[in-house]
């Protein structure tokens, strides 16, 4: 290779390198996000008071109340339906199953493993 084609290699990798580094940084803050609020839900707790900061994140029960408002709310007939028989009177399993599919999309995006099948996740 010589020192021209170097050059334009270089010319091509820099935009590259710059949206790899963005969206590496879009991805941990996205599995930041899921892993907190997975945790929040095993640990049963959601507010967080830091004294510069204070957040709350879904806990089980939250996450419950959501589903049971939207279940009533929702303009999809058997969405609604499947909420309201399937999944408010199992929600035991169905929470359970909810912090586990959040703690491994959060931890599939944040170390990088299987991203693109965590990102899946992301979007259902």
């Amino acid at each position: 290779m010589n020192a021209t084609s170097d050059q334009a290699a270089r010319v091509e990798a820099g935009p590259y390198r710059v949206f790899v580094r963005a969206f590496t940084a879009l991805r941990i803050f996205t599995g930041l996000v899921w892993l907190s609020n997975g945790l929040a839900k095993l640990i049963d707790k959601g507010g967080y008071n830091w004294g510069f900061i204070s957040f709350n994140l879904l806990t089980r029960g939250s996450a419950q109340s959501i589903a049971n408002d939207a279940s009533k709310k929702t303009y999809i007939a058997p969405l609604g339906a499947f909420y309201q028989n399937v999944v408010l009177p199992n929600w035991g399993f169905f929470g359970a199953l909810l912090t586990v599919a959040e703690l491994a999309i959060g931890l599939g995006l944040l170390l990088g493993v299987a991203a693109r099948l965590a990102a899946v996740g992301v979007c259902c």
